[in-house]
């Protein structure tokens, strides 16, 4: 059986399958990408067993109908070296060897194996509940709340992905990882049901990656999903992801509801001076010490270590009691970053209780609330 493919089309194609593929001991077949040929249309998968891509391709000539698994790495990396132009792939049905060949009459053989060891994925129900999300809503939600989920090992693997809480009449996002927390609410997506659940980190952000690369017209993720997993379908690609097992935190419980001093100022001028700051202070724990009072906001570090230290005056408008708060420079940089206005308002009840950061102005669709825990000063 013989096809002829577009080298650069297939290329993007395997790129995309090839971000979810890892070697697996246990199980080597999973570090093929599975190529699935009927007509003229060819289906490239990839899978880590948690998350799954899909993407079809056309194909400019077909000779039939068969499916191989073909070594992912090893045909991206063959197939980045030709240039935009056809490719023959002949596929041996008998023992699964590939041939590749291009018009200049180079051809190289390699062996790929019995489709029949893949494994079987998960698939869209009839009885799933799905919803359409405009891809750049969804792809700045996954943006806003991703950085602040748990990142490595932790005790509460909920706290390893985005919670999609879905509410009826509006949809929230979430993500935290217990010192920082964000809530990101959209009230243009109106789900059917109400309903929570919590989609991997790694998988969310393949969505987004996904998102960004596309070119489509149609802007709508086809959003579907079981109490098991979850189906992304946008443009010609298709993402499914086993969702995390577990009770996600009461988030609303923890976001302080009386805050009395507010503190409204340029986020660039903030954001700057943070920076500039912490390159003084300690490299393992960079922390920061805001010195509040009604028109200027002192920002200190220093490293007893070392003996670096550094102090920084920017104008500001505040309302409420002269404090004194400590943060962590990192993740007040990262949240910053993440916010689109030019001025934020950080609202905060006491040095003890955690700061609120909150945009001022921007899409009335949307309500961005980030919270992150203060660094207790000594």
């Amino acid at each position: 059986m013989k096809f002829i493919v577009n080298s650069k089309i297939l290329g993007q194609g395997l790129q995309s399958v090839n971000s979810v593929i890892s070697d697996s001991k246990s199980m080597p077949i999973i570090s093929n990408v599975l190529f699935a040929i009927r007509g003229k249309e060819l289906t490239l998968t990839g899978t880590d067993l948690e998350t799954t891509i899909r993407t079809a391709i056309s194909l400019e000539e077909s000779s039939g109908d068969v499916m191989v698994a073909v070594p992912a790495k090893r045909m991206t990396e063959i197939v980045s070296t030709f240039a935009d132009g056809p490719l023959l792939v002949e596929v041996n049905e008998s023992n699964y060897w590939i041939t590749i060949s291009s018009e200049n009459r180079m051809a190289g053989d390699m062996p790929g194996e019995n489709p029949e060891a893949y494994p079987i994925l998960a698939e869209e129900g009839a009885n799933d509940a799905t919803i359409s999300i405009d891809a750049d809503v969804l792809s700045s939600a996954i943006a806003k709340t991703a950085f602040a989920t748990a990142v490595g090992d932790t005790f509460r693997p909920a706290m390893a992905g985005i919670y999609f809480d879905f509410r009826g009449e509006y949809a929230i996002f979430v993500g935290t990882d217990a010192q920082k927390l964000v809530r990101y609410s959209r009230t243009d997506i109106i789900p059917q049901n109400k309903t929570g659940f919590i989609v991997p980190r790694k998988s969310a952000m393949l969505v987004k990656n996904i998102i960004s690369a596309a070119k489509s017209e149609n802007r709508e993720v086809k959003l579907s999903y079981n109490d098991k997993n979850a189906f992304f379908t946008f443009d010609k690609y298709m993402l499914a992801c086993r969702l995390i097992d577990g009770k996600y935190p009461n988030y609303d419980a923890v976001i302080p509801k009386e805050n009395t001093n507010k503190l409204t100022i340029d986020k660039m001028v903030l954001l700057n001076a943070v920076q500039r700051t912490a390159l003084f202070g300690n490299d393992a724990t960079p922390t920061i010490q805001m010195h509040l009072n009604e028109t200027v906001l002192e920002i200190q570090t220093e490293d007893i270590d070392t003996g670096r230290k550094a102090k920084e005056n920017i104008p500001c408008h505040y309302e409420g009691e002269e404090m004194v708060i400590g943060f962590n420079a990192r993740s007040l940089l990262e949240m910053l970053k993440n916010v689109g206005s030019e001025e934020v308002c950080i609202e905060m009840s006491e040095p003890t209780r955690a700061g609120l950061i909150i945009p001022v102005g921007g899409d009335p669709a949307e309500e961005v609330l980030m919270l992150l825990m203060p660094f207790l000063i000594r």
